[in-house]
Parts: structure tokens; sequence; C-alpha cells
């Protein structure tokens, strides 16, 4: 038994570190908290839809004699329809912003809370390849955070489909606009996830790597709007809003707007900007993870 344990290194600790989040109160009320603010936002969202859709009934073809001449040419150009399409994907998001927030910070405390009350100690003493143990919280993110995404997305689907049908609409989830939209989050979970999991193990105390944290994803898009108030519409400074969205949140900010504007990257390059964040921030903490005295 021991030989065959031996040999499956890896499941013997994703099987510890589940059952260490099944048994942590803290983890539980996370996951509360979690689902408590989809299903708030998910209703607010509908709301808020439903508003929109109540704007746009009299602007309907069979109105159009009701209808201002912009509000034709909205029409002929396809615009409302557009426009649906982003109310949908807006619906099948719900929770986005908060749900990616707390994904990060379960990834911190997969690490950052063992290393900052020490017991980090007695894991690499039974387990000396801390390259494995590390590897494992990384694929406990992912599992993590892909569970996330799953469960919000589907309460987030129920609602917003209910949504479209109470208004007789379509549901557009073949649209290309819904479906960047639900990709994008999918990668904004998993990025945030091991993102928060190789800044734990990079900064030894967890308050400390909350703070940094809580810092990157929550100064994005106030310093995005400073940096574009400052340069303008100059087309000399078209790098800068260019390269502003190498800044971690304002990548996220980029992927999941659905759209970019003229003279700002494309929606997908703020996706690989995330990528790349989550995987050289794992490798420096396991870098710093394994040079670092447990003693």
């Amino acid at each position: 038994m021991s030989e065959e344990s031996s040999r499956r290194p890896l499941a013997r600790l994703l099987g510890a570190e589940i059952f260490r989040l099944r048994v942590s109160k803290g983890m539980r009320l996370i996951f509360a908290v979690f689902l408590l603010a989809v299903i708030m936002i998910s209703i607010g969202n509908s709301v808020q839809v439903q508003n929109y859709l109540d704007m746009l009934s009299d602007m309907s073809p069979a109105g159009g004699g009701n209808l201002s001449l912009d509000q034709l040419d909205d029409l002929a150009d396809g615009k409302i329809e557009a426009g649906l399409a982003d109310q949908a994907a807006q619906l099948y998001t719900s929770g986005q912003s908060v749900s990616w927030l707390i994904a990060g910070l379960v990834g911190i405390g997969l690490i950052g809370g063992e290393i900052s009350r020490g017991t980090s100690s007695i894991t690499y003493l039974i387990t000396p390849r801390r390259n494995s143990v590390v590897f494992s919280r990384v694929v406990t993110s992912v599992l993590i955070s892909l569970a996330m995404f799953l469960v919000a997305t589907s309460l987030a689907l129920v609602v917003g489909m209910w949504t479209m049908d109470s208004q007789g609409k379509a549901y557009y989830l073949t649209s290309g606009v819904v479906l960047s939209a639900i990709l994008s989050n999918l990668v904004g979970y998993l990025s945030w996830g091991v993102f928060g999991v190789g800044l734990g193990a990079l900064l030894y105390r967890q308050r400390i790597a909350v703070a940094a944290f809580l810092l990157l994803y929550l100064t994005g898009r106030p310093l995005r709007d400073a940096v574009f108030a400052m340069v303008g519409d100059a087309s000399s400074a078209s790098w800068i809003r260019e390269a502003i969205v190498l800044f971690p949140s304002i990548a996220a900010d980029q992927m999941s707007s659905g759209y970019a504007n003229p003279g700002e990257p494309m929606i997908w390059t703020g996706a690989l900007v995330m990528a790349g964040y989550a995987f050289i921030f794992t490798l420096l903490g396991l870098w710093v993870v394994t040079r670092r005295d447990i003693a």
C-alpha cells in the first residue's frame, strides 16, 4: 500500500488540500459569501437588463412610426441587436468582478495561510519535495476556480435565460460576444486563482499578500482613467494606452469588457497578460519557497 501511495504523491497532496478546505470554517464562509454575491448580483443585473429591454420595447420595427430618424438608423445598422447580445453577455457573467477577487483570495489562502502560521514546516518535512507541494496548491486553485466558474455561470445562465425569455428575446448563447465573454470569464477565474497562489508563496506574510493583491486588483480602473485623462487623445501617447494593459487588473478589465476602444489593445491581449502573470508569479513563488528556510 505504501508503494502504491508513493507512486501517487500528487493525488495524495490534492486529497489533503481538498480535505483541508472542507474542514476550514473560513473557506466555508468565503464560499457562502461567493454564492450570495453571485445570486444578488445576478438578480440586480436581471432587473437592470429588464429595464433596458423595456426601454427598447418602443423601438421595435413594428413601432417604427414612433421612432426618431436616429433610432431607425440604429435599427437598420443592427445596433439594437448587438446591444441585446451585450446585455445577454452581462447577464451570463454576473458576479464576475467579485468572484475573481474571491478566487484570488482563495489562492492566497491555499499557501499563504500555512506559511504565515509556520505550519508549512511540518508539510515540507512530510513532503520534502516542495515543488510538488506548490504544484498541488496550483492544481487545487485551478480546480476550485473552475468549480466557482461553473457554479456562478450556471446560476447566471438560469437567471439570464429567464430574463431574456420573460421579455420575449433570444438567449444569444451562440453569439460571438456572449461566447467570448463566458470564455474570458473562465480565463479570469483561473488566472486570478493561480496568481493568488503565486503571490501567497512569494510574499512571506499572508496579510501582506492580501494587501498587495487588493492593491493590484482594485486600483486598475482608477489608474487607467487617470492615465487616459493625462494623455487625452494625443496620438503620440498611443503607446501608453497600449502599455497600460500590462497592469494586471487593467488586463482583466480589458479582457472582460467585450470590446476594445480605438487605440486600445485587443480583448484577448488582456487574457494573455493575465495568463502570463499567473505563470510568472507561480514560478517566482516556487523559486522562493524552494529556497526559504523552514526552521
